[in-house]
């Protein structure tokens, strides 16, 4: 199933499984802005607030950016009065499009079962929680929701995409996840995992 997924917007937080205690996670991406100025470099290298990052553009040029971890110290975006001109806490919030800037596979892991709150690269979709196999093939939804629509997806009759939120997620399932003949194992596996207690 990761291939045929690999186009797919992704949200910007994702049901993860925690890599301490194996129970449900939040995955949340970070945001990385690019720096305007030169003399605003140093503001974002030693701020605790910002990550620092200097990567080369498909042109071959250097891009200074300043990285937020969503909900790394706090739940919300937070008020800062010192940044440098220019610049509002709300340059770091996410798009209203399913899209990341730069592309980066890294964000805040937040466990609420066991406390877990840190950086972490994303290994997607071998971390997905919500995520399970049929015949040595993957079959994964992007958090309870996506899974909740999936599986009211692959039980449907009619299978009108258009009707659904995920209708794009949903346009990519691997055939053989929808055949007639493994409906009833698919949607049995699927409604376990929704009902596994975090």
């Amino acid at each position: 199933m990761t291939l045929p997924y690999a186009d797919n917007p992704m949200p910007h937080v994702l049901s993860v499984h925690c890599p301490e205690c194996k129970h449900e996670a939040v995955f949340e991406f970070s945001e990385c802005i690019k720096i305007r100025r030169t003399h605003d470099i140093e503001y974002f290298k030693t701020s605790p607030m910002f990550e620092y990052k200097k990567i080369t553009n498909h042109n071959g040029e250097g891009v200074n950016l300043a990285c937020y971890y969503h909900k790394l110290a706090q739940h919300n975006l937070p008020d800062m009065s010192d940044l440098p001109s220019g610049y509002a806490m709300s340059d770091w919030g996410h798009s209203t499009y399913l899209y990341r800037a730069y592309g980066f596979d890294v964000g805040t892991i937040v466990c609420r079962s066991c406390g877990l709150r840190r950086k972490h690269g994303l290994s997607w979709p071998d971390e997905a929680y919500f995520q399970i196999e049929h015949k040595r093939q993957i079959l994964w939804a992007f958090d309870r929701e996506s899974a909740v629509e999936l599986l009211d997806f692959i039980r449907s009759k009619d299978r009108e995409r258009s009707k659904y939120k995920y209708r794009t997620f949903l346009l990519k399932i691997p055939p053989q996840f929808l055949d007639k003949k493994v409906r009833d194992i698919v949607t049995k596996r699927l409604s376990a995992r929704l009902l596994t207690k975090t």
